[in-house]
């Protein structure tokens, strides 16, 4: 890891952003989604109604301990070999994601997204963490269990721009199935 990487992301972690206009730096997927959010005022993803903004934030929080269980158990074991991510841990994290998978797909089935009708910033963080484990990515979980799941994962690629900004994760898919991992 480069030493210029760390002096903005002190973690050695991804996403990272720094704002030369403000000086500005950050590196917390979260906290850079909320940042941008406000800066370039999309409230359509981050509302400014403290009501649908508290919604927006249960998600994000849940998220952490959570949808990033996809993460941990799944697609860091196989991605990032350079963790050393022990098998026991591993073990840990996928046993708890069936009852997230469970938590997400009873909550979608009265809800498009999750706070609601809209996609917020939620749904962006959820998604990453679970999306780049499904059939269309790198099919590390069996999500036919959980359709309201499968349903919101669709309706998340259909979002615009979707296509250009997950184009790493698609060329890994092809990597993986050369490689028959």
């Amino acid at each position: 890891m480069k030493s210029s990487f760390l002096e903005i992301a002190p973690t050695g972690t991804v996403p990272a952003l720094h704002d030369p206009e403000r000086n500005l730096t950050l590196w917390e997927s979260n906290a850079i989604l909320c940042y941008l959010a406000e800066k370039y005022d999309l409230v359509d993803l981050y509302p400014t109604d403290i009501g649908q903004r508290a919604l927006v934030n249960q998600w994000l929080h849940w998220h952490h301990g959570n949808s990033r269980q996809f993460t941990y158990a799944l697609f860091a074991p196989v991605v990032r070999k350079d963790l050393k991510i022990s098998q026991e841990q591993v073990d840990r994290d996928t046993k708890r994601l069936t009852g997230i998978a469970r938590t997400m797909d009873n909550h979608l089935k009265v809800h498009r997204y999750l706070t609601g009708d809209d996609v917020s910033l939620a749904d962006i963080a959820c998604y990453e963490d679970v999306g780049q484990c499904n059939e269309q990515n790198i099919q590390l979980f069996d999500f036919s269990p959980y359709p309201s799941v499968v349903d919101w994962m669709h309706r998340m690629e259909q979002l615009p721009g979707f296509k250009e900004s997950h184009g790493v994760v698609l060329k890994l898919k092809k990597f993986f199935k050369k490689s028959n991992i």
